[in-house]
């Protein structure tokens, strides 16, 4: 399970993308930044769930 936060933090962050002002007011660098930017954030996540899913699945029967 994704915490909250940070599906409220991705989600928001999303969001932006899809604004009109965020295509007129930020340059395409800018906008790769942002890109590469969220997909760190997405990579740290899955990374961060990654080992807890994995044990969960090897040893269901066991309490972490």
């Amino acid at each position: 399970m994704i915490l909250p936060s940070r599906r409220t933090l991705f989600g928001f962050w999303l969001m932006v993308v899809f604004k009109r002002r965020f295509q007129e007011h930020f340059s395409l660098a800018e906008r790769y930044v942002h890109l590469t930017a969220r997909s760190s954030v997405a990579i740290l996540v899955a990374l961060r769930i990654g080992p807890a899913v994995i044990q969960r699945r090897v040893e269901p029967a066991s309490v972490s």
